[in-house]
C-alpha cells in the first residue's frame, strides 16, 4: 500500500512537472521561430517593395523597424532575380551574396517560382541539392556525415509588368540560433527532469511521512482492536453454548451464537484484508489448472442458488493454466461468487464465465440487479460501501469483501473492473 501511494506520488508530481515543462519549453521555442519568421517576412517585404534592392538605412530608420540597427544593411545576405513567365533570366542582384553563383540563382529562381508558393524556404548542400521548408533536415546521400548548409528565404512578386522578382534572404545564421535554442532548451529540460526526478523519488517517502505514519496507525489499530475483540468473542461464545448445553436451545441464544459468528468473520477479514495492504501473504506462485479451480469454486455455489430459487449458468474454456498462488485465486472467486449471489434479483440468474485473454485469462461474473441504474460504481470497491442502502440489514455481510477481491487482484498483479447494463452487474477481472 505505501509502495503504491509513493509510485502514484512519484507519477502525479513527475506528470505535473513534465505538462509544465513541455508548455513552457515549447513556449520559448515557438517564439524564438515566431520571431525569426517574423524578422525574415518583414525583410523580404522591405526588399521586394523596393525592386530587389536593400532600402538605405535612413529609409529603414523612418519606417520605423525595431529589428534593425546600423548595421542591418552589412549583416543582410541576399539576392534577387527578375524572370518572364517563360521563366527566362531578365535581371540578377548578386552584389550582397558570395555563397551562389548567377547559374544557382537562376536554379532556385524558378524552383521558387514552379513552387507557386509567393512565400517559401529552400534549403541547399554545398552540391546544389535542393530540400523544402523552413526546418527539414535531410542527410545527403554522398555524405552521411554532412547536413544541409545554406538556408533562403524567398518571396515570389508579380510586378506590373508581368515579370516575376524572387528575393532570396540567407536565414542560415538565424536558423542555427532557433535550432541550437531548441537543442539546448531539450537538453536542459531533460536534465533538469531527471534531476528532479532522483530527487523526487529519494525524497517522495519523507513527503508522505504524515499519511504513512496515519496509515500505519490505522492498520496498527485495526490489528490490535482484532486480536483484543478474538478473546472476549470467544469466552462469550463459550458462555452461550455452556447455556444451552445447561438450558437448552432457544431463540436467544440461537442469535447470539449467529452474531458472535458474524463478528468474529468481520474480525479475521479486516485483519487479513490489513495484512494483504501491506503484501504480508505469503504468496506461492505455482502451475494451476484455473478452469477446473474456477468449475469446482462455482459449482459450490449452485445449491444455494437453487435454494433461493436462482440460476447459476457457467461458461469455462477447458485447459486455461496461469502461475499465480492458487489459494488466493480460490479465494477472489469465492468472495466474487458470495457477492454475486447476495446481490442477485429474485428468480434471477448469476453467471460465471472464463476465457483466455492472450497470455492472460480474463473472469467474468454477471447477476440480475435491476437497482444498480443509480450506483456510483467508482465506490464498489471501498471498505463497508453497500450501494443497496435500503436493503442492508436483509444483505449478509460487511461490504468488505470487494475490497479484499480488489486487493487480492492487486496482489495477484492483475486488473478488476464493474459496470452495469440493462439491468445486470458485471465483475471482469483479468489475471
Amino acid at each position: 500500500m505505501i509502495q503504491k501511494l509513493q509510485r502514484k506520488f512519484i507519477i502525479i508530481a513527475m506528470g505535473s512537472l513534465l505538462a509544465v515543462m513541455l508548455v513552457v519549453l515549447g513556449l520559448i521555442n515557438l517564439i524564438s521561430v515566431y520571431q525569426m519568421t517574423d524578422e525574415i517576412r518583414v525583410k523580404l517585404d522591405m526588399i521586394s517593395a523596393n525592386s530587389g534592392q536593400l532600402p538605405s538605412y535612413e529609409d529603414i530608420e523612418n519606417s520605423k523597424h525595431l529589428y534593425f540597427t546600423a548595421e542591418f544593411p552589412y549583416e543582410t545576405r541576399y539576392f534577387s532575380v527578375v524572370l518572364n513567365e517563360e521563366g527566362k533570366v531578365l535581371d540578377m542582384e548578386m552584389s550582397h551574396i558570395s555563397s551562389v553563383d548567377t547559374l544557382g540563382a537562376s536554379e532556385y529562381a524558378n524552383v521558387a517560382i514552379s513552387s507557386n508558393h509567393p512565400i517559401g524556404y529552400i534549403r541547399a548542400d554545398d552540391n546544389d541539392s535542393i530540400a523544402y521548408g523552413i526546418f527539414e533536415r535531410k542527410r545527403l546521400a554522398k555524405d552521411k556525415r554532412k547536413f544541409w548548409s545554406m538556408s533562403y528565404a524567398y518571396k515570389v512578386t508579380k510586378q506590373e509588368d508581368e515579370n516575376y522578382l524572387v528575393v532570396f534572404l540567407d536565414y542560415t545564421r538565424e536558423h542555427e540560433k532557433v535550432q541550437n535554442i531548441m537543442k539546448l532548451s531539450a537538453g536542459i529540460g531533460l536534465a533538469a527532469y531527471f534531476v528532479v526526478f532522483v530527487l523526487v523519488a529519494v525524497l517522495s517517502r519523507r513527503a508522505i511521512a504524515p499519511v504513512i505514519q496515519s496509515f500505519e496507525k490505522q492498520r496498527q489499530f485495526v490489528t490490535n482492536a482484532g486480536h483484543e475483540l478474538k478473546t472476549p468473542l470467544a469466552i462469550i461464545s463459550a458462555n452461550t453454548e455452556i447455556i444451552q448445553m445447561m438450558n437448552g436451545d432457544n431463540e436467544w441464544t440461537t442469535s447470539t451464537l449467529n452474531q458472535i459468528k458474524r463478528l468474529t468473520l468481520l474480525v479475521n477479514n479486516l485483519i487479513r484484508l490489513a495484512r494483504m495492504e501491506e503484501n504480508d501473504e505469503n504468496i506461492v506462485i505455482e502451475k494451476v489448472i484455473i478452469s477446473d479451480l474456477f468449475k469446482e469454486t462455482t459449482e459450490s455455489f449452485g445449491s444455494i442458488l437453487e435454494k433461493d430459487g436462482k440460476k447459476l449458468v457457467l461458461s469455462i474454456e477447458p485447459g486455461l493454466e496461469i502461475m499465480t498462488d492458487k489459494n488466493l485465486v480460490q479465494e477472489l472467486i469465492s468472495i466474487m461468487m458470495d457477492n454475486a449471489v447476495k446481490y442477485c434479483d429474485e428468480n434471477g440468474e448469476v453467471r460465471a464465465v472464463l476465457s483466455h485473454r492472450g497470455k492472460r485469462v480474463k473472469l467474468r461474473f454477471l447477476n440480475n440487479y435491476a437497482a444498480g441504474a443509480g450506483a456510483d460504481y467508482s465506490r464498489f470497491f471501498d471498505r463497508f460501501y453497500r450501494a443497496d442502502q435500503s436493503h442492508n440489514s436483509a444483505k449478509k455481510g460487511f461490504g468488505i469483501g470487494l475490497s479484499m477481491a480488489q486487493e487480492i487482484v492487486s496482489t495477484l498483479k492483475g486488473k478488476i473492473s464493474v459496470g452495469w447494463k440493462d439491468g445486470i452487474v458485471m465483475f471482469t477481472i483479468i489475471l
